[in-house]
């Protein structure tokens, strides 16, 4: 368990659940402190979870993906001096993506020195590399892998057979949305130690306007993961867009208790990582400086717990445009 303080008093991170190795694997988050104070704080001290892509190389071509292919990897000294600067600020995890990170060559030299500097280093994938060997290395070396289920790929099942610390991300469209309970008992019988449930977003326009789901639809699959998630022993879990169809939630986390690195530029997420959204460049400044007067933030910091996500969109070719 590892404590932070905040201006409304701590934050606790632990590892709660147990994943098929019986190692505790799947963070969890709780704020102790002045319910008053805590809901006028705009943003934490600093993130408890940082994205990072580490390569924009993939061995798919998947519609709806936000990244534009590029063969340009931030240099691994790099990602380890931002490493050492998220060690000091108490950033509890590192969420590495891609393009597809296991493409990289020097990933679990990546990740053996985020583990000396105790920071969860986890991975999303599409899976399909996934042998005996390469899973044999992902057991012993990553503390967690988020495999991406889609409608359009399946292979990531194979994957989890191999793993012993895993979760699936699936992305909800309508296809998905029509056999919704079969794939959530489908993926419970993996045994994965969560199940995040995605909203599409409008990275591709022609992709979106095809696959969005409404509100209505929204609710209804909030409705049945509730419902399942009474006999399922996996974790339902829900991203930002989802949450705003629940009672209780923290909103839109963007740039206030998270953010995108895609080197050496910050921003709010990975799906607003836009010229116009850049929070700073790490080659320029200090990350800590830059999560507390980023330039590109006021959106997200000043409209409340459940307002910005929400009216998100974006629009003209991927430019990124909040509209509140």
């Amino acid at each position: 368990m590892k404590i932070r303080k905040e201006a409304f008093g701590y934050i606790l991170f632990t590892n709660q659940t147990s994943g098929k190795s019986g190692q505790n694997t799947s963070p969890f988050v709780v704020e102790l402190g002045e319910e008053a104070i805590y809901t006028a704080t705009t943003h934490l001290s600093a993130p408890e979870v940082v994205h990072l892509c580490i390569t924009k190389r993939c061995n798919r071509n998947c519609e709806f993906c936000y990244v534009e292919k590029d063969d340009y990897e931030p240099p691994s000294d790099k990602i380890k001096e931002l490493i050492d600067q998220l060690t000091e600020i108490g950033v509890f995890q590192i969420a590495v993506g891609g393009g597809e990170p296991y493409l990289r060559e020097d990933i679990f030299e990546i990740a053996d020195y985020a583990a000396k500097k105790d920071i969860l280093f986890n991975i999303t994938t599409n899976g399909s590399l996934i042998d005996d060997e390469l899973s044999r290395r992902i057991n012993e070396n990553i503390d967690h892998t988020q495999l991406s289920f889609t409608e359009y790929d399946g292979a990531n099942l194979d994957a989890a057979s191999k793993l012993s610390r895993f979760g699936f991300n699936l992305l909800v469209t309508p296809a998905i949305a029509s056999r919704f309970k079969d794939l959530l008992l489908l993926l419970d019988s993996y045994g994965p130690d969560n199940i995040l449930l995605l909203e599409p977003k409008p990275t591709n326009p022609e992709w979106y306007e095809r696959n969005s789901i409404g509100k209505e639809e929204k609710k209804t699959i909030i409705q049945t993961a509730k419902l399942m998630q009474k006999s399922m022993a996996t974790k339902i879990l829900v991203d930002s867009c989802f949450s705003f169809e629940l009672d209780n939630t923290k909103g839109c986390m963007a740039g206030r208790r998270i953010c995108y690195v895609d080197y050496p530029y910050v921003y709010p997420c990975s799906f607003l990582a836009s010229e116009a959204m850049r929070m700073g460049d790490l080659r320029e400044d200090k990350f800590i400086n830059i999560w507390e007067k980023g330039t590109a933030l006021d959106t997200f910091r000043n409209v409340g717990l459940k307002a910005a996500l929400r009216d998100c969109y974006l629009l003209e070719e991927s430019k990124a445009k909040a509209v509140i």
